[in-house]
């Protein structure tokens, strides 16, 4: 079975916002969805408040985790059957550090 080669995911950040405020997982850090901070984009795209996308190597629907300088997320590595973690710089989108979580991948089906 040939691999599929998956296309660019974005990761949206609005280049206004500063991260002074820790985003530790689904919702926030009040798991409401809300933040204190001001000035926040009402809505974006592909080419509407983008400061940075990053290339992953798959698709992938963990939900980011921000924490100080560093943008934390999780994605599948199909050609490898491998899942990883994978640390973002949140001012550029360049890829930190990547670590293998666990062998094979599993797909969810709808």
């Amino acid at each position: 079975m040939k691999p599929i080669l998956f296309p660019l995911l974005i990761i949206a950040l609005n280049a206004a916002c500063a991260f002074a405020e820790n985003w530790p997982g689904f919702r926030g850090p009040n798991h409401d969805g809300s933040s204190p901070e001001k000035g926040l984009p009402d809505k974006f795209s592909k080419t509407e408040c983008i400061k940075w996308a990053a290339d992953l190597p798959g698709l992938s629907a963990s939900v980011p985790v921000i924490w100080g300088d560093s943008v934390f997320l999780t994605a599948p590595i199909e050609a490898q059957q491998k899942y990883a973690a994978i640390c973002l710089d949140a001012a550029t989108g360049k890829e930190r550090w990547r670590k293998i979580l666990a062998d094979g991948t599993r797909w969810d089906k709808a």
